[in-house]
C-alpha cells in the first residue's frame, strides 16, 4: 500500500510597506516603497522566529540573515532602482541589492517578531 504524502499549504500574511528614505541634504525622497507589499509566511517555525527576533536590530551574520529571510518571505512586489521588478525573494543574492534600511525593515516586519507571545 502506498502512503500519500500530505502537503500543507502554509498561510501567508500581506504586509503593506511604509518605508521611505530621504536624502539628508535635500529632504527629498530617493527610495519610496510606500504602496508596495511583502507577503510573509504567517506560520513560522518557532526556532526560526527566535532567530529572527534575536536578529532584529543586531549586527548579525549576513549569511544567516539571508537564509532566514528566504525562509519567511513568500513573495513581494518590490522593484529596483530602474522600476523593474526584483526577482523572487527566494532567488540567491536578491537581498544583496537592497539598502541596509530595507533589510532592517524586512526583519522588523516579520509577523511575530517583536510581539508578545500569545497564550492559548
Amino acid at each position: 500500500m502506498t502512503t500519500k504524502k500530505r502537503i500543507r499549504q502554509v498561510p501567508t500574511v500581506l504586509v503593506e510597506c511604509d518605508l521611505m528614505l530621504t536624502d539628508p541634504e535635500s529632504g527629498e525622497p530617493w527610495l519610496d516603497r510606500r504602496g508596495q507589499w511583502v507577503r510573509y509566511r504567517s506560520k513560522i517555525k518557532y526556532g526560526v522566529l527566535k532567530k529572527m527576533a534575536a536578529l532584529a536590530g543586531s549586527g548579525a551574520n549576513t549569511v544567516e540573515v539571508d537564509a532566514l529571510l528566504h525562509h519567511v518571505i513568500d513573495s513581494w512586489d518590490w522593484d529596483d532602482d530602474f522600476g523593474d521588478p526584483l526577482p523572487s525573494p527566494d532567488t540567491p543574492g536578491v537581498f544583496d541589492v537592497l539598502e541596509a534600511e530595507e533589510v532592517s525593515w524586512l526583519i522588523e516586519h516579520v509577523p511575530g517578531v517583536g510581539e508578545a507571545p500569545k497564550s492559548s
